[in-house]
């Protein structure tokens, strides 16, 4: 099986840094439940990155979108096939409002 390197964006990182903190300090009954649900996501992208659906509504071309179900954040990455890569542009909640700008 093929296996992508999944890399997060700046602004992906720095936005999974904020909710990790957020979830740990805001949901006692699961503090490391973003982390975890996060961390399985990379791992689906490294095996199926087709796995999240296409995301039309981006001006970056490729642009697909994976809904983390238990957190309900959204991952909005583009998949590099000539390198082997899958690149996560924003993580983002839809309780914050409109999209992540991407």
């Amino acid at each position: 099986m093929k296996r992508y390197h999944v890399e997060l964006s700046p602004d992906a990182l720095a936005q999974a840094a904020v909710a990790a903190v957020w979830w740990q300090e805001h949901r006692s009954q699961a503090p490391d439940l973003f982390r975890v649900e996060l961390y399985a996501a990379i791992e689906r992208l490294a095996t199926m990155p087709r796995s999240g659906r296409a995301y039309e509504r981006s001006d970056v071309p490729g642009m697909h979108r994976m809904i983390m179900p238990r957190t309900r954040y959204h991952l909005y990455y583009t998949i590099l096939e000539e390198r082997s890569m899958v690149r996560i542009h924003a993580i983002w909640h839809s309780a914050r409002g409109g999209t992540p700008g991407i």
